[in-house]
């Protein structure tokens, strides 16, 4: 609210990109900033690239009513930049619910891939330890404290793929000195057993660094 606040006093836009709000699997879903704004200083945009597939290249944005005008040019002026035969398909999609259904779906299915590596966090104790998390696809895991004195996340990163684990050091999101030492570890496109070998394959890597 307070950000909304700022905005509306300068005079400027708050951009709401919705990455993964579809995937939250304790508690009500979050509210779009965009739903708490009563003056119009919200761009609210997002794809469908979580919940169907990045190849259909489609996304949407939603602005506030002064600004379709100018969206609505700069669009005439580029052209069509999306697929003309995607967008009907979609639209039919969502208006008969599929849409909806699928998104059910799939956040059941994430909720257990997810209770499946939360499960696991007993077998990285003393290594990993997983950060609570409610939403989203990936879980952060920060090196416990023994092991972030010897090595870094990027290390760690680097130890754990020659046991054909793949994992991000949060240090490749930060643009300058970290402040954080951790992984980010998917599990939203693992089968359950899947991610089970993995973390044995993780701790079993790091246990004989």
């Amino acid at each position: 609210m307070q950000l909304l606040e700022w905005a509306t006093s300068v005079g400027a836009y708050v951009i709401e990109d919705d990455f993964d709000s579809e995937y939250r699997y304790e508690g009500s879903p979050l509210p779009a900033l965009m739903s708490l704004d009563r003056h119009g200083r919200t761009i609210y945009m997002g794809s469908f690239s979580k919940v169907l597939w990045p190849t259909l290249r489609l996304g949407f944005i939603v602005t506030p009513e002064r600004l379709i005008g100018a969206f609505r040019r700069h669009v005439t002026q580029r052209g069509p930049i999306a697929s003309v035969v995607a967008q009907p398909v979609l639209a039919e999609f969502m208006g008969e619910g599929a849409y909806a259904t699928r998104i059910r779906r799939t956040r059941r299915i994430y909720a257990r891939r997810l209770a499946a590596l939360r499960g696991q966090s007993e077998r990285l104790r003393e290594l990993l330890e997983l950060s609570p998390t409610a939403s989203g696809m990936h879980v952060i895991a920060d090196l416990a404290p023994k092991l972030a004195q010897c090595m870094s996340d990027c290390d760690v990163a680097k130890l754990v793929d020659q046991a054909d684990v793949t994992v991000l050091p949060l240090a490749d999101y930060f643009a300058g000195r970290p402040n954080r030492c951790a992984l980010l570890l998917g599990f939203a496109a693992f089968l359950e057993q899947a991610t089970k070998a993995a973390m044995e394959r993780i701790a079993g890597a790091l246990a004989r660094r």
